[in-house]
């Protein structure tokens, strides 16, 4: 067991990470149960649109997988090393990738941080994946008719991984009715929405180690190096259970002016 779990951390370490990219762990790390297509959706919102905007595209990969078409499409990244890569990804695509101010996190947003680089009343559809937003910069930005695609993680996500790596719990208080509330005070409304739990699968405790280490902000506490113990205990649990399970938290919604 030992050379296997120090063969699986040491891959995961070394493999690269870039963008949005979690490829190295497909079939490795599954997720089931998740009622909607959000791909499916955005595809739905964005017929006969005129111009779409991408909030917080990573490295394009979803985006790119889209293939939107018809339309003006815009992505914007916050993060500086993922813009190179979105950039190359996107461009050949015709899709501009611009940068812009980074949000505060929802729940922190406070009327201020997240200036969008767009004229107001221009854009007929943003599409928000995962990605902190000021909502009365969409209510800006939104064409009239516009509308505000978003599926975001919620704050139950993962809280038995967390607790077993020991890292900190999120701040509570992001969930569908704090997102549909914060939009109403800003001048939208929510006409489509699901929120819903769901399993999230790991089958090695390599691919666990490189979903963590792709996002050490979302495990706030934990170090790769030195949890090595708590990294052999899940392990110890994959190879009883034949995989480590915990709980995703999603929600989706649409909105436009009020």
């Amino acid at each position: 067991m030992t050379d296997d779990f120090d063969g699986l951390i040491a891959a995961a370490v070394a493999a690269p990470f870039a963008g949005w990219d979690f490829s190295w762990i497909a079939g490795r790390q599954t997720v089931a149960g998740k009622p909607w297509d959000f791909g499916a959706i955005v595809r739905r919102a964005a017929r006969h649109v005129g111009v779409v905007v991408d909030l917080g595209t990573g490295g394009g990969e979803w985006l790119a997988a889209l293939r939107l078409e018809n339309a003006v499409v815009i992505a914007t990244e916050c993060w500086q090393p993922n813009l190179s890569v979105a950039a190359e990804r996107l461009r050949p695509l015709g899709v501009s990738v611009v940068t812009h101010r980074e949000a505060p996190d929802n729940v922190d947003w406070q009327a201020t941080g997240g200036e969008l680089p767009f004229r107001a009343g221009r854009v007929d559809l943003i599409v928000n994946r995962h990605e902190s937003y000021s909502p009365s910069e969409i209510r800006s930005a939104l064409a009239p008719t516009g509308a505000f695609v978003t599926q975001q993680v919620g704050d139950c996500d993962l809280l038995e991984l967390l607790e077993d790596l020991g890292a900190r719990s999120p701040e509570i208080g992001w969930h569908l009715d704090a997102a549909t509330d914060q939009l109403a005070r800003n001048g939208l409304r929510v006409v489509e929405s699901d929120e819903a739990r769901f399993t999230m699968r790991f089958r090695d405790v390599g691919a666990l180690a490189y979903y963590v280490r792709a996002m050490p902000w979302a495990f706030p506490g934990f170090d790769l190096a030195r949890d090595v113990a708590r990294l052999r205990d899940v392990h110890a649990r994959i190879e009883r259970d034949g995989c480590y399970e915990t709980l995703a938290h999603r929600f989706w919604l649409r909105a436009v002016h009020a």
